[in-house]
This record gives C-alpha cells, sequence and structure tokens, in this order.
C-alpha cells in the first residue's frame, strides 16, 4: 500500500489513524507502523486481507491506495508544488492544500488563481472560481486581483457565470 494515497485520503475525509484502526478493526500500534518514515518509496507491506478491507471501509478501489496520484510521485513535483502553493505556511503540506482546493476554501482558490489565472483555475477547480470570486479576491495580489475582476466582470456581462 502506498503510504502517501493513504494519508491523502485520510485528510480528505478528516481521518485520524486511531479512526482507521477503529473502523478497520485493527490495533492502534499495527495501524502506526504503517506509518513509520524507513519504508521505501513510501510503500507499506501490509495483508492482502487488511488492505482489501481497508478498501471497502473507505469504499475505495484498492488501486487507489496502492498508487499515489502521479503529482505527488515524484520528490522533484512535490519540491516544485511545494515552492508553488506552501511557500508562506498557509497550508501545512501538500495534502492539506489539496484537500482545500476540493472544499472550495476561498484561500487555496486564491493561490490557484495566483499561479494560473483564471480560465486555467476553472478547468483545474471548477466553477467555485467564479462563484466564489468575491470570497478569495482579497487573497489575490492586487496586480493579479485587478486583473482578475476585469475578466470577473467581462465573464458577467456577458452573462456566463
Amino acid at each position: 500500500m502506498n503510504i502517501e494515497a493513504l494519508k491523502l485520503i485520510m485528510v480528505q475525509r478528516g481521518l485520524t489513524q486511531a479512526d482507521l484502526a477503529r473502523i478497520t478493526g485493527l490495533s492502534r500500534q499495527a495501524v502506526s507502523l504503517w506509518f513509520q518514515k524507513d519504508h521505501e518509496n513510501q510503500m507499506v507491506n501490509i495483508h492482502t486481507s487488511n488492505l482489501i478491507h481497508l478498501a471497502e471501509v473507505l469504499n475505495l478501489n484498492v488501486e487507489r491506495l496502492i498508487n499515489v496520484p502521479d503529482v505527488l510521485s515524484t520528490k522533484e513535483k512535490r519540491d516544485e508544488l511545494s515552492a508553488r502553493f506552501l511557500w508562506d505556511k498557509v497550508f501545512e503540506n501538500l495534502e492539506g492544500f489539496f484537500c482545500a482546493c476540493v472544499r472550495g476554501e476561498p484561500r487555496a482558490i486564491a493561490r490557484v488563481v495566483e499561479n494560473f489565472g483564471m480560465f486555467d483555475s476553472a478547468k483545474i477547480i471548477g466553477k467555485n472560481v467564479w462563484k466564489k470570486f468575491d470570497r478569495f479576491k482579497k487573497w489575490l495580489h492586487p496586480v493579479r486581483r485587478k486583473e482578475c475582476e476585469q475578466i470577473w466582470t467581462l465573464q458577467k456581462s456577458l452573462k456566463l457565470i
């Protein structure tokens, strides 16, 4: 099992190691062993039946627990994304940042818009970029904010929002 994939799922669902132990019926110590740092390539050996049971209780495909998302697969990619999105420590880690994007948190949306602009951000995040513009624009750099306000106003006047 890829521990990074499991960590991402835990952050998305707000689960702790103790929660995992409870829902899988395993001891907290057994679950805690999964998260120790000495695993090569972030892969953890667990019994197949436990992997299948974990996927079932989390309502996931087993492959989701085995494969880490491509965006997190290499140290270089993680470092690049960390430099782009975590530079001011508002978000603890990339997993937390991605989950904040999925939840539509204004600061996370602003961070994506800062890096990619309104149109590409809407392709990445979805319609929240347009719908929540008034909520996140205060976190944009002033120059980027002015550009985005012009784009948003135009889109709104054309009734595309």
